[in-house]
């Protein structure tokens, strides 16, 4: 069967998709905009030729289920040659009534069967069955997992059906550019979910025991905070020949370059008392009224000083309703219009939805064009945001970062904003890559909006320096060589 690609491979992707057909499991950790998911639809497409794959099944990201199965646009459709066999593409979404396995099965051997789902359909016992009686029917079968991270969790209920369900495929592959998102830890579901034979380790305690150094507090006598990491060459050697990494710099050589400056803007007078007395005393008064803004636990009062540098703060009355209330005025939105004012096209990561709104409110009252992609936007919305800001309709997308950092291109505009940033990684960088991707023709500079209270550094710059450290211990691990890897 002759295969024509739809598009010349580069050549980490003609690569790539040799490794994909000469092993049964492989984690694909290149950086986001290489073209991971070309990789697996040319990949797949040839075993199917070679008769070695019937069905592909692709776990993914409630917000990125379009992006692979859409039949106009989508990754399948648009990598599949006019001279193969026309694609059978199911959606599965939990709730509603699941495809008959059996008519599916009439395909197998005429036509490459996909079926893509979202982690969270997995938890319903319903779709786990289906999907392993669909990989089992239709074998010899392939199950991807992209955006892998979402199994690192090894206790959660997706991640343990994942595992259930790889037991049902032949082939098992992970997609993700940020495959260590907090630490080194994170790599243990995933790398079981390729098989167990890859890091040999009879139990989680274990594997955490050889590469994290255990210290501080105790629990019965046992140290069970993770102070320090040791014995990462040796991690790093075990799973090198089962994974890769590229970066653009290798991959995409022609690709701009991205550059990155910091903005840093005074608190009003009413967020920097708000700011001391949540930094100093945990609770907060919210001026003018009073409401009152508590923090029992540490990890509360991050999230309240955030709030605080982000122009608004959730506050109590004191008879158990709880309301977000916003500053009178926050410097931030002042620093994205001032921007405005020097690129014609921008998008600006948030990750309140009140400094959204606040957002939306100022830009409206500008006259300045803008969409805006969060939670609770809809898949065709956001698809169609896209469309009208990469058609230059649009001057300015606001995405909350966490959910419209991911599934979407933005490469018309050549600047971005962080008006707050997100405490993971992962989703930084997923953002920042929204622009900073094939089709971009400039230099992408990313803002990040710094506030300081009295002159001194507030919890933004905190969270900056600690994203930047989870880069460098990625990089410890992983490497980020593709000669080196391969």
């Amino acid at each position: 069967m002759s295969y024509d690609f739809v598009y010349p491979p580069f050549q980490h992707q003609t690569e790539g998709i040799g490794l994909l057909r000469s092993h049964r499991y492989y984690g694909f950790f290149d950086e986001p905009g290489c073209g991971k998911s070309k990789v697996v639809v040319d990949g797949t497409n040839l075993l199917f030729a070679d008769k070695a794959n019937n069905l592909t099944v692709v776990v993914c990201p409630n917000t990125v289920k379009a992006t692979w199965s859409n039949e106009s646009w989508g990754q399948i459709m648009t990598h599949t040659p006019a001279t193969f066999p026309v694609p059978v593409i199911v959606r599965v979404d939990a709730g509603k009534r699941l495809a008959d396995v059996e008519k599916l099965k009439a395909h197998k051997g005429l036509r490459p069967v996909w079926v893509i789902v979202n982690y969270e359909a997995l938890r319903s016992e319903a779709i786990q069955q289906w999907l392993m009686q669909a990989l089992q029917l239709l074998s010899p079968s392939t199950l991807v997992l992209d955006e892998s991270t979402r199994i690192k969790n090894r206790t959660a209920l997706q991640t343990k059906a994942a595992m259930r369900i790889s037991t049902c495929a032949g082939r098992r592959y992970i997609l993700t550019g940020t495959p260590i998102t907090n630490n080194p830890l994170d790599l243990y579901s995933q790398m079981n979910f390729l098989s167990r034979d890859i890091l040999k380790f009879p139990s989680f305690v274990a594997f955490r025991n050889r590469y994290a150094e255990m210290g501080g507090y105790a629990v019965a006598g046992r140290p069970v905070e993770i102070v320090g990491w040791r014995n990462l060459p040796e991690l790093k050697l075990k799973i090198r020949n089962h994974s890769r990494v590229v970066t653009k710099e290798v991959a995409l050589p022609d690709l701009p370059s991205k550059l990155y400056a910091k903005i840093e803007v005074p608190l009003t007078p009413d967020q920097t008392k708000a700011y001391k007395q949540m930094r100093e005393y945990a609770i907060a008064e919210f001026p003018g009224t009073m409401d009152r803004a508590m923090a029992p636990i540490a990890l509360t009062k991050l999230l309240r000083l955030s709030q605080i540098t982000s122009g608004h703060l959730t506050v109590s009355d004191g008879f158990g309703e709880s309301t977000v209330q916003r500053f009178k005025t926050n410097p931030k939105v002042s620093a994205v219009v001032d921007l405005l004012e020097e690129h014609e096209r921008m998008v600006v990561f948030c990750m309140f939805i009140a400094e959204i709104q606040q957002l939306q409110d100022t830009l409206t009252e500008r006259g300045i064009s803008f969409g805006s992609i969060y939670g609770e936007t809809h898949n065709t919305e956001r698809e169609a945001i896209q469309g009208k800001y990469q058609a230059g309709n649009l001057r300015v997308v606001i995405c909350q970062v966490v959910t419209g950092g991911i599934g979407i291109t933005l490469t018309r505009g050549h600047a971005a904003c962080f008006l707050t940033n997100p405490y993971s990684y992962e989703a930084r960088r997923q953002a920042e890559d929204r622009l900073h991707r094939p089709g971009q023709t400039h230099n992408v500079i990313y803002y990040d909006i710094i506030a300081t209270c009295d002159g001194e550094k507030t919890i933004d710059t905190t969270v900056l320096d600690v994203l930047k450290r989870k880069e460098d211990l990625s990089d410890r691990i992983l490497g980020h060589s593709l000669e080196e890897i391969i």
